[in-house]
Formats: structure tokens, C-alpha cells, sequence
């Protein structure tokens, strides 16, 4: 009696025990079901479960949705799709949907891709795997709308194509630009060779035979004459100089540029020799400082500071010695305004002489630009142009600052 009463008892607490584990079970299936319906419902991609069934063209030739979380409609824009048949929903391409799931269904891969839904519009991100066991005939389908990324991926690519097009054409008219360069170049080569011969020749024929009249006949012309002769001699004169000034300034353009570590101080010492005799007959004084070592273009310089020098003299106040100062500095970058960020080279030049009014600070660095009169002092105005031009091959500049009666200052600017 015992023993089947402990039994009994033993049997039913079993009973009980199973019970309560077959609950707990279920209570965390039940949890678990309620989180991944929460998961389901709340995500941004779009879910849904497909289920390949047999249709009109045979086996497995049409799927059913047979699940679909609330995305599936934000991201495809097709709505209630559960119980829907692929065939019904979208026709014309549903034998491509049917061919990509359909190998995930038979080869159990799983696949990410892209392509865009024609029936919507849009352009999805897709990823695609098998539920197990095959013989459920199903595929999960986990996928977002990239429609936004797609247009401004081809709005890039449209910006590209329109950017490459723009180099095109932009090659094209940079080598017809070059074409017509050279064809000026060559121009400009056929004027240097007419202006350094066949123009000079018959200005020096003007020279010479009214030279020879004036020597010859000087006692037999009159006054008038003689003025006439020697007006000419120096109109002619005048003409060679600007030709030559003008190849001066063509040759600056197009010579070789070899730029060469020189000492600028030797430069400038050689140049004021070749001044030695103004220099002493008007009792100037040149001071130089200590100028350094920079990479120029050396007979392009000393072109530069013969130009400066020749106007100091040539400017020079009546009764007053000229005076010349030539010294430098360096500008750190960090205080250059320089683009590339280097240091720069600073020369500054001075004199004392007749000076210029401030507001022809720029224009004398154009071409044939002349302040005064031939009568009042020679040249051609193309002297300072020349300088300007060398200063800009040495991706410098040069700007002059002046007072009426109070001498002029220029400052070069090279980057180092």
C-alpha cells in the first residue's frame, strides 16, 4: 500500500513537473515570437517570405508571398501583397525574379544584389537566401529602397560625363590655341627677321645719305635746309631705336628661360660699368647692397636693371646728382602673398630724380607708354615694359610707387 501510494505520488509531481516545463516552453516561444514580430513590424528594410508554387508554365514557374512585413510596401510601393501571386503583381518581369529566386532555391547560395523593380521605379538593394529544409520551396527576401542613392549616383556620373566632355572641348580649343600660337610665332619670327634687316637697311640708307649731303653741301645749303637734314637724321634715328626696342621685347617673350643660382650683386656692378661715363659726367652715385643669390635668368636681369638704371640717369632732376640705392629682403611665406606659399625675394630700387605723378603708377609699364615729350628726354616708352615682362616670366611682378619731383621707388617681387 505504500509503494503504490509513493508511486502515484511520484508519478503525478512528473506530471506536474512536465507541465510546467511544456509552459515555460511555450511562454518563451510565445516571447520570442512577440519580439520578432516587434523586430518585423518596427525595421526599415523591407521582409517578405516567398513560396514557389506550380503555375501555368509548369513546375515551380510562379511564387506566392506568403509573408510580408509593413516596409515591403514603403520600399517597393506596391501594397497588400500577402497571398499574391509574382505573375499577377508583375507581369512583364516576372521571369526575371523567377530566375534569380529560383537559384537560390535549387543551389541553396545565398545572394546580394541590385536592381531596379520597373513596375515602381525603384531601385532596390536586395539580399536573398533559402529557408531550410528545401522541401519548404521557400526564399526570404530582405531588401531597402536605394532609389535616392541611384539618382545622385547618376547625377555624379552625368556631372562626370558633361566634366569629361568639358576637358574635351576644352583640349580641343586649347590645341587650336596652340596651332594658332605657333602659327604667330612663326609670324613673329618673319617680323623679327624683316625688322632686324629689311626694315633697318633703308633707315640706315636715310642716315647715311643725309650724312652725306650735309658733309657735302653743308656750304651751300641754308638754314632751313640744314634743320630739314639733321630733323631727319633724328627722326630716323629715333625709328631704328624703336625697332630694336621692340625686338628687345619680343626676344624677352620667346627666349629660352634657364634659370641659374647668380650672384645679383656681380650683375648689378656689371651693368653700372657699362654706365661708367654718364655715371661720371653727371656725378651720380650708385649704392648696392648686399644682394644675394637667387635663380633668375641672368642676361634677362641685367636687362632688367640696365632699364632702371639707364631711366634713373636719363630722369634725372636738372643740377642735381642722381642718386641710386639697390638693396633687398627677404618676405617669409608665412608673410608673402605669394600663391604657392614660398619665400620671397624682395629688390628695391630708388632714386632721386624728376619723379612721376602717382596716378601713372601702372601705366608705365605699358607698352610705347612715354611721360614726356622726345624733346624733353629720348626713348621709345617700351623700356619699363620690358621690365614688367621680365618680372612676370620670373613669376614676379614689378610696381613703381613716385611723387612729382621726388624721385621713384620700384619694387621686384620673385618667389624662391
Amino acid at each position: 500500500m505504500n509503494n503504490y501510494s509513493e508511486n502515484s505520488q511520484s508519478t503525478g509531481l512528473r506530471s506536474i513537473d512536465n507541465e510546467t516545463k511544456e509552459h515555460k516552453n511555450e511562454e518563451a516561444l510565445r516571447q520570442s515570437e512577440e519580439k520578432y514580430r516587434m523586430l518585423f513590424n518596427s525595421m526599415d528594410e523591407g521582409y517578405c517570405i516567398i513560396e514557389f508554387i506550380d503555375g501555368p508554365y509548369g513546375p515551380l514557374s510562379d511564387y506566392v508571398h506568403i509573408e510580408a512585413n509593413p516596409a515591403y510596401t514603403i520600399n517597393t510601393g506596391i501594397p497588400d501583397i500577402i497571398g499574391k501571386r509574382l505573375r499577377e503583381i508583375v507581369k512583364e518581369e516576372a521571369e526575371s525574379w523567377l530566375e534569380i529566386y529560383g537559384n537560390v532555391l535549387s543551389t541553396g547560395k545565398p545572394i546580394r544584389f541590385e536592381r531596379e523593380l520597373i513596375a515602381t521605379g525603384r531601385h532596390l538593394e536586395l539580399s536573398a537566401y533559402r529557408i531550410e529544409p528545401a522541401e519548404r520551396k521557400q526564399v526570404a527576401v530582405l531588401f531597402k529602397d536605394v532609389t535616392e542613392r541611384k539618382k545622385a549616383e547618376q547625377k555624379v556620373k552625368e556631372s562626370e560625363r558633361l566634366l569629361e566632355q568639358k576637358v574635351k572641348d576644352r583640349t580641343a580649343e586649347l590645341e587650336l590655341a596652340n596651332a594658332e600660337l605657333k602659327k604667330m610665332n612663326r609670324e613673329l619670327e618673319s617680323f623679327t627677321y624683316i625688322s632686324s634687316h629689311d626694315l633697318q637697311e633703308p633707315l640706315r640708307k636715310v642716315q647715311t645719305f643725309a650724312g652725306r649731303i650735309f658733309d657735302k653741301d653743308k656750304e651751300r645749303l641754308s638754314e632751313t635746309s640744314k634743320d630739314y637734314l639733321h630733323r631727319l637724321k633724328n627722326a630716323a634715328s629715333r625709328m631704328q631705336t624703336l625697332i630694336q626696342d621692340l625686338l628687345s621685347f619680343s626676344k624677352i617673350k620667346s627666349a629660352e628661360r634657364t634659370f641659374i643660382l647668380t650672384d645679383l650683386k656681380n650683375i648689378v656692378e656689371e651693368v653700372t660699368a657699362e654706365f661708367k661715363d654718364v655715371i661720371e659726367e653727371k656725378k651720380a652715385k650708385v649704392e648696392i647692397g648686399e644682394l644675394g643669390e637667387i635663380k633668375i635668368i641672368p642676361f634677362q636681369f641685367r636687362q632688367l636693371i640696365q632699364n632702371l638704371i639707364s631711366n634713373s640717369l636719363k630722369f634725372s632732376r636738372p643740377g642735381i646728382a642722381p642718386h641710386i640705392i639697390i638693396i633687398n629682403e627677404l618676405i617669409p611665406a608665412n608673410q608673402s602673398q605669394a600663391s604657392d606659399g614660398r619665400d620671397v625675394y624682395h629688390l628695391i630700387y630708388t632714386d632721386n630724380g624728376i619723379g612721376f605723378e602717382p596716378h601713372f603708377a601702372d601705366k608705365i609699364f605699358e607698352v610705347f607708354q612715354k611721360l614726356h615729350s622726345n624733346e624733353q628726354y629720348e626713348g621709345t616708352g617700351i623700356g619699363l615694359a620690358i621690365a614688367n615682362k621680365i618680372a612676370e616670366i620670373h613669376n614676379g611682378k614689378i610696381t613703381a610707387t613716385s611723387e612729382l619731383g621726388k624721385g621713384a621707388r620700384f619694387d621686384i617681387y620673385f618667389p624662391i
